[in-house]
């Protein structure tokens, strides 16, 4: 086994956004907005590629829409197309003017998160600040999830290195992979669920290199067998996870559950037909606090594994209840003013 890397830390979280403008002002605008507010913009400059990219596995955290995409009459319509595609993606519908919203436009306002004008990006953050980036993560508590991610993977990946790439805010549903374990979160201050989402194909041939603990010459492809790697390496995750930041049982006596659904045949077409896609709702409009993780086996004839764990915290979450003595003990740690013996 490799020595394991420190993973890129980031002081904040970004989350993807999806920009259907055509004004090169706008653009320039929202550009700086972006990098401003940590936003990571993609653009769509062909209105035909809109449906292929909206059921591609894409994650996003929101979608800023201008009237003059298309056409003020086109831009009502893509708005709908867009509802139905990713009925869980705010949309930030940008005008031309304040005033200059018409009848029909008042008839879909339920389709838009807000609108807003070049002239009120101050009102724009309000509405990104409520929509994408309505939860507040303590620091430690990233930095830790992605040490002690990393370990883990390393640990059960064998020769092999895990690198961790920047956190992440997501609003939509979309499933990554063919594998997919999700365990409780249960605490006094939170209460959720941890996710990991896998490709099947790519923990087989890890597998059958002999980087797992599994022996390969046993091993006949079953995919219970490739289910119960990706499970173990949850186990250990939470594991190190729960002793540090779950550990004190919730105190709530009426605790509630909502209904979970999974889909990994989600045809986002609304058509009936199987597609690739996998789709998953916790029952709230929450982001998903996303990490992903890039496992490079040693030999470079095999091929990088890709993890994503995910968090949403979606029956409570009370940051301001996190424990501050623990945040200060992690970081003496770090500094080397305190260590363990």
């Amino acid at each position: 086994m490799s020595n394991p890397i420190q993973p890129i830390l980031a002081k904040k979280i970004t989350s993807k956004i999806l920009v259907c403008e055509t004004d090169k002002d706008a653009e320039a605008a929202l550009q700086h907005f972006a990098e401003k507010h940590d936003l990571v913009p993609i653009r769509i400059p062909n209105i035909a590629a809109l449906p292929r990219v909206l059921s591609s596995h894409i994650d996003l955290g929101g979608i800023f829409l201008s009237e003059t995409y298309g056409s003020k009459d086109q831009s009502i319509e893509i708005a709908r197309r867009i509802r139905r595609l990713r009925r869980e993606l705010p949309i930030f519908y940008r005008t031309e003017e304040p005033d200059s919203d018409k009848q029909e436009r008042h008839k879909i306002t339920k389709e838009f998160a807000g609108s807003y004008t070049l002239k009120q990006m101050d009102h724009l953050k309000t509405l990104v600040d409520k929509y994408i980036f309505n939860t507040w993560y303590p620091d430690t508590f990233i930095r830790r999830i992605q040490d002690i991610s990393v370990t883990i993977l390393e640990n059960q990946f064998l020769n092999c290195t895990a690198e961790a790439s920047l956190p992440y805010l997501v609003k939509d549903n979309i499933i990554y992979g063919k594998l997919m374990t999700m365990i409780p979160i249960e605490s006094d201050w939170c209460r959720g669920f941890m996710v990991l989402e896998a490709e099947k194909s790519e923990i087989r041939e890890a597998i059958q290199a002999g980087n797992t603990y599994i022996n390969p010459i046993n091993f006949d492809d079953d995919f219970r067998i490739i289910s119960s790697h990706i499970s173990e390496v949850t186990n250990l995750i939470w594991g190190g996870l729960k002793n540090e930041f779950f550990a004190r049982p919730s105190n709530d006596m009426t605790l509630s559950q909502i209904p979970i659904v999974i889909n990994h045949h989600h045809d986002s077409s609304g058509n009936g037909s199987n597609n690739e896609g996998g789709h998953i709702s916790f029952g709230t409009g929450m982001p998903q606090l996303c990490f992903k993780y890039i496992i490079k086996p040693s030999d470079e004839n095999l091929c990088e594994i890709i993890i994503f764990e995910k968090f949403i915290f979606n029956l409570k979450w009370s940051p301001d209840q996190f424990n501050e003595e623990l945040q200060a003990e992690n970081q003496l740690m770090e500094t080397g003013e305190i260590e363990l013996f």
